[in-house]
């Protein structure tokens, strides 16, 4: 048996993986715990966490969950998932949405996953029947990479930051009864 001359290649062949767009999402989604959607009607992506299993990203939205309007009714998706060292734009593709019911035969696997990836659920181990009443879970496959290492687009990645009431314009405010400051014993 003759060996390729790429182990790379080689690794992607025993992963099932038929190239390197679908290796990279593939680690991409592995090694971040959140990544963006661009969903309709927004201006800015949404930030979503998510686990990889079974050759997908899957999110849990609704109920209590991470909000991801218009998710549900989606055939089709952007995704962005960041990189692991700097946190800037790794991977955008676009995913199909397929919305499991707990009837399905995925649903058990895919719950699972999400349950074991989740902090600090309120409710503990009733989580995936809370899911199962009032959340949907999602399944996003890649269909095709937009852009990725050494296809990047040229445009501005600048926004326009949301608005908000919120200032920091204008006095502090006075503090009464400060601690005086003590010159130190010699």
């Amino acid at each position: 048996m003759t060996q390729s001359a790429d182990p790379a290649s080689d690794a992607l062949v025993a992963d099932g993986l038929r190239d390197v767009s679908e290796a990279l999402v593939a680690e991409a989604a592995r090694k971040s715990a959140i990544g963006w959607l661009e969903l309709p009607g927004r201006s800015q992506p949404y930030p979503a966490w998510h686990v990889w299993h079974d050759g997908a990203v899957c999110v849990v939205h609704g109920g209590i969950e991470q909000p991801l309007p218009g998710l549900a009714e989606l055939d089709r998706v952007t995704v962005i998932l960041p990189s692991k060292d700097k946190g800037g734009l790794l991977v955008r593709y676009v995913a199909t949405v397929e919305t499991l019911a707990p009837s399905d035969g995925a649903w058990e696997g895919v719950v699972t996953a999400l349950h074991a990836a989740r902090q600090s659920p309120p409710d503990g181990e009733a989580q995936p029947d809370r899911w199962a009443a009032h959340s949907q879970v999602a399944v996003l496959r890649l269909i095709s990479v937009l852009e990725s290492p050494g296809a990047y687009d040229a445009g501005s990645r600048r926004a326009t930051p949301a608005a908000t009431p919120e200032t920091t314009l204008g006095p502090l405010p006075r503090v009464i009864g400060r601690r005086a400051r003590r010159n130190p014993k010699l």
